[in-house]
């Protein structure tokens, strides 16, 4: 039982993970992802006559392109925080940090609920 409650937690660090990352992308999207999508603009032609990327596509990019760019970069910093803090913000919220070199998984912290040293 102990097993399953650590998963849990692993899985609940990754889903808020993802969403410190969406929500770091949504403040980043209006200087990182503006800049980065002028930049695809000129570098693939997006909207030149004659480019595959006409139509329907540069359209659907504009609307969520901002966000979209700035997602790889914001996943970035979170797994950069993983390096500097030993535990990445979904993890530290989750209860969860490593206790050992091994490349098992991380367990729980001691006195959090959960039984540490699981795998």
């Amino acid at each position: 039982m102990a097993r399953r409650a650590v998963r849990m937690r692993r899985v609940l660090a990754a889903a808020l993970d993802a969403l410190l990352a969406l929500a770091l992308a949504v403040a980043l999207a209006p200087a990182v992802g503006e800049t980065v999508a002028r930049r695809a603009v000129v570098a693939f032609g997006i909207g030149a006559p004659g480019s595959w990327w006409t139509g329907p596509v540069p359209f659907v990019l504009g609307a969520v392109g901002n966000v979209a760019y700035a997602v790889p970069l914001a996943w970035l910093v979170l797994q950069m925080a993983e390096v500097i803090g030993d535990a990445s913000p979904g993890k530290m919220i989750a209860g969860l940090c490593v206790t050992s070199d091994s490349p098992r998984p991380a367990s729980t912290r001691p006195g959090s609920g959960g039984s540490p040293g699981l795998g």
